[in-house]
This record gives C-alpha cells, structure tokens and sequence, in this order.
C-alpha cells in the first residue's frame, strides 16, 4: 500500500484531535499524511484536499474520525477492490455516531484521479451533488456500510454540535431531500425536527449533556435562518442560546408549514 494512499487530516477546533491523531499510528509506513488545517468553508477545505494530494487513493480524515484497530486491513482490501473496478470512484465504509448512537455513512476510501477531474463545488453538504455527479459521469461507489464500524464519529463540544445540525437542516431545506439519520425518521421536515428534538431531549434528561441541547439550537437556526446554499463554515456565531430552547422549538414547531413531503 506504500506510496498508494495518502491520509488527509482536516481540523477545524474539534475537541477529538489527539484521539483522531492516535488511530492513525497503524497507518505509519503504509500513507502519506498530509493536513488541511482552519480551512474555511468547507468546500475550500474539500478542494486543497485534492490539490495537493499525490497518490492514487485519498481518505479524507475530518477531526471527529477515530478509526478502530485493524482499520488498516480494512482500507488494504478497499484499495484491492477499486484496483479491481476501475470505474469505482469511492469505497464507503460506516463510523458509528457516538451522538446519536448508530451507524452512519461517514468514511471514504477515494480514487484520485477521478476525484480531481470532478471537483467539489460550492452546496450544502458538497459530497450529495459530487456522488450524483459522479454516478452521471458513469462511476459508481462500493458501499460496504453493511460492514462492522471502521472506527468512530465523535461529534461533541456546543460549538461542535450547534454547527452540525445547523448544517443538517440547511442541507434539507437546500436539497429538497430528507437527511433522516435513524433517530429523525420522517417524510418533511417537520417530521425530521420533531423526531430529532424529541431524541435529544431524551438524550439531555437522562445525561444532563448540554451538547444535546446545543443541537436543538442548532437545528433551530439551520430551520430559521435564510438559505444559504453553501457548504458549511465554522466561523459563525451561535444565534440562538439554550436557555428556553425547549420553548423556541415549540413555538417553532406549531407555526411552520414546512411540511413539504420530500422523497428520502
């Protein structure tokens, strides 16, 4: 695998950064690691990424990504896949999401070449328009998410958290499409809202976790805000405080109409 795989780690203040750090000793002597630090938005983070990149295969490793023992195996027999489908742009492995406690799609293994022919562009959340871009240019991904976790999604921190779901919720109302996660199952918006501030109220009651509550907030400005059609930046203040945010919410909820049925 030796001068075939290179490692990107892309940080913007997250508080994992030491135990993502950690998971990736047993790629030493095997990748190439570069870094993508303090980059903003997201989608110049994205790009930098594949500029600079020199191998054949790329993973890009955000702060929250703490990969498991014998990862390294895992990723081998990702690479032995793609060599065998050159048209594959993408080998997709599952994380499990310590916040909402499940499988999610998180990591991926890349093919370069075609990843710097298609560039990241300016959306919320790039990667939905990038993988239905590659799938019109004739490539197609290997999903393995029926696999054992490759490792962890570690979302924590009221900053952290605040930005996730406001980034959850413009991503829905930018793509006309449900980002349902498990925990949000729904066909609007609405549905999704309410499944979620109903998990994490659950989650706050029985930890006392404010990160829970900094979620909601979160999903609440993502819900209010104008759209922006843009990917994620973290240099934006929280709007919205805690405090009452079980009333916000409420309020919020009895008088939108985004009810809007989207296909998931």
């Amino acid at each position: 695998m030796k001068q075939k795989l290179t490692i990107c780690h892309i940080s913007c203040g997250e508080l994992t950064e030491k135990e993502c750090k950690d998971s990736l000793k047993q790629f030493e002597g095997e990748a190439c690691f570069q870094n993508v630090k303090n980059v903003r938005p997201q989608i110049k983070a994205l790009n930098q990424m594949i500029d600079q990149c020199e191998t054949e295969f790329l993973i890009p490793l955000d702060n929250d990504m703490v990969l498991h023992e014998g990862a390294i195996e895992r990723v081998k027999n990702g690479i032995k896949i793609m060599q065998d489908n050159e048209n594959c742009h993408s080998v997709l492995y599952s994380l499990w999401d310590t916040l909402t406690e499940q499988k999610i799609y998180a990591l991926k293994l890349l093919r370069t070449n075609i990843i710097k022919e298609h560039m990241f562009l300016e959306t919320c959340t790039p990667d939905i328009e990038h993988y239905a871009r590659l799938k019109d240019n004739g490539y197609y991904a290997i999903d393995l998410f029926k696999e054992y976790p490759i490792g962890k999604h570690v979302v924590k921190g009221d900053y952290i958290c605040y930005h996730k779901y406001r980034d959850v919720y413009m991503t829905m109302r930018s793509h006309k499409r449900l980002w349902c996660d498990g925990v949000a199952e729904g066909k609007s918006i609405r549905e999704c809202s309410y499944n979620h501030y109903q998990f994490f109220k659950s989650k706050y009651n029985s930890t006392k976790n404010k990160d829970y509550l900094y979620c909601v907030a979160g999903m609440l400005d993502g819900l209010t805000s104008k759209l922006e059609h843009k990917s994620k930046s973290l240099d934006k203040p929280m709007k919205i405080s805690i405090e009452f945010i079980g009333k916000k919410f409420s309020e919020w909820y009895l008088k939108n109409e985004m009810n809007e049925r989207f296909e998931i």
